[in-house]
C-alpha cells in the first residue's frame, strides 16, 4: 500500500497482485482486485491512456465499494470518495497530466481505531 502512496503504481499493481493470486478466491478477493484495478488506472493515466484509466477506475471503485466502510484496516470509504472526486476532475479535462492534479491524487488511508481506557482510569495525564 505504500507503493500506491508513493504514487509507484505500477509497482503497487505488482506487490497486491501477489497478495490477490493467494486470497483471490476468499472473501477480500474481490477488495485486492479494486485496489490493483486504482492502481492500473492511475498507472494508464500517468502513461496518457485516459480511456483505459476511466474504464480501470470505474471497474475499481465498483469492488471497493462492497467493502466500505473499512477492511483490513484500510479506510476503504475515504479512498472511494477520494477516487471519484479525483476522477470527476479529470474526466472533464481533455489534454492532461497526472502532474497537473498531483494534489488531488488518491492515497490509501488507514484506519486508526483508539485504545479502549479501562474503568476507573484516567486518559489525562496530570
Amino acid at each position: 500500500m505504500e507503493l500506491f502512496n508513493q504514487q509507484k503504481f505500477f509497482e503497487a499493481h505488482e506487490e497486491i497482485e501477489k497478495i490477490w493470486l493467494k486470497e483471490k478466491k476468499n472473501e477480500f478477493g474481490d477488495f485486492y482486485k479494486g485496489i490493483i484495478q486504482a492502481a492500473v488506472a492511475l498507472h494508464h493515466l500517468k502513461k496518457g491512456n485516459k480511456s483505459g484509466a476511466l474504464r480501470l477506475y470505474q471497474s475499481s471503485t465498483t469492488y471497493l465499494r462492497k467493502y466500505v466502510p473499512h477492511t483490513l484496516g484500510i479506510d476503504v470509504e475515504k479512498l472511494v470518495h477520494d477516487l471519484d472526486h479525483f476522477w470527476g476532475r479529470v474526466s472533464d479535462k481533455r489534454n492532461l497530466s497526472l502532474c497537473d492534479f498531483v494534489d488531488l491524487i488518491p492515497k490509501i488511508r488507514w484506519v486508526i481505531k483508539k485504545k479502549p481506557v479501562k474503568k476507573g482510569t484516567s486518559s489525562k495525564r496530570t
